[in-house]
């Protein structure tokens, strides 16, 4: 046998063999359903991937809870049940700290800062610190909106209008923190409880971003048929991580590392925008159903200068005093 004509078979031998190699199959979980922000997301990255990667990367959707609540989530991600998810980033911090600074009241001021600080080189260092504690990356980090707040029975201006009101809050503690700062006693209570909270009277309002108030039916009704007023506090913008086990990510070959970043952030901005689009549409359906939007009183400064009296109680968790000064020179140059 001829030297060209083994090297032919040998080409021939290793195409054979690189073609019957399997794609990767990964299982990307949410708890949320059909039309949330998070499944966009999700339907965005599918799409992507796998046209980048021409079909060597597939997606399994598991969404509306089928693996679970968010921390089911991230312990799956992190065990490599499933190899993504995404999630609140207040239901991260149990894992990985570090990421708490996230949570701070008034961190960012506008959606611009939180793009800026997601695109630059220190949330390398932030996933460095995530991988160490928790198994986990993020390739990625949604935006949807600021948490606003709503209850049923007084139209709330300033903290002293939230007296004898009893407020449903994550499980957070930078969070619970944040409420005690008004003076209020906050009612740490699951997301899949909180419907029957209010309509109960157990809660009397909430806080977060509108277009979450579309995956409310799911626990039992609309939020129009159990609050009133919206209070349009910008105290904290919902920032979730897009999460990829790491024993996963570096069991890729380097050409599809690349793949898996370029979909993520195409598929963050996509749904930065998506946001952005829905969270408009839901208050003036709200609106439309009678509830009440309120401007707080005093451009929010007696809020603002209580609430961020917190940081320091947690500045140990996230890396120091030194470290959410770089983030903050990062995001008001």
């Amino acid at each position: 046998m001829t030297l060209s004509v083994r090297c032919c078979l040998l080409i021939l031998l290793f195409s054979a063999s690189a073609s019957a190699t399997p794609p990767y199959t990964l299982r990307f979980a949410t708890a949320n359903p059909e039309g949330s922000h998070y499944v966009a997301h999700l339907m965005k990255f599918k799409q992507l991937v796998e046209q980048y990667s021409q079909g060597r990367i597939r997606v399994q959707p598991i969404i509306d809870g089928r693996y679970g609540s968010e921390h089911d989530n991230v312990m799956g991600t992190a065990e490599g049940d499933i190899q993504m998810s995404t999630v609140a980033v207040n239901n991260l911090t149990p894992f990985s700290p570090n990421v708490g600074f996230l949570s701070f009241p008034y961190l960012f001021e506008n959606t611009e800062q939180a793009r800026r600080l997601f695109s630059h080189p220190l949330m390398e260092e932030v996933n460095t610190e995530m991988v160490a504690r928790a198994n986990v990356r993020a390739l990625g980090w949604l935006i949807g909106g600021y948490r606003v707040l709503t209850n049923a029975r007084v139209a709330v201006r300033v903290p002293e209008d939230l007296a004898d009101l009893k407020i449903r809050t994550p499980m957070n503690p930078i969070m619970v923190e944040t409420f005690r700062s008004w003076g209020v006693e906050p009612l740490p209570i699951a997301w899949t409880e909180t419907y029957s909270a209010l309509q109960t009277g157990i809660a009397d309002g909430q806080e977060n971003p509108h277009i979450i108030y579309s995956n409310m039916p799911r626990a039992g009704g609309e939020i129009f048929e159990v609050q009133q007023y919206i209070t349009d506090l910008r105290y904290l913008l919902w920032t979730g991580p897009h999460l990829v086990n790491e024993h996963f990510y570096t069991s890729l070959p380097e050409d599809l590392k690349k793949v898996l970043h370029r979909a993520a952030s195409e598929s963050a901005q996509y749904q930065w925008q998506w946001a952005e689009e829905h969270n408009r549409q839901q208050l003036d359906f709200l609106l439309g159903k009678g509830m009440v939007l309120i401007s707080p009183a005093d451009h929010e400064r007696r809020w603002r200068r209580r609430a961020k009296a917190v940081w320091p109680q947690f500045y140990s968790e996230v890396g120091g005093r030194p470290f959410v000064d770089r983030v903050l020179d990062i995001i008001k140059p």
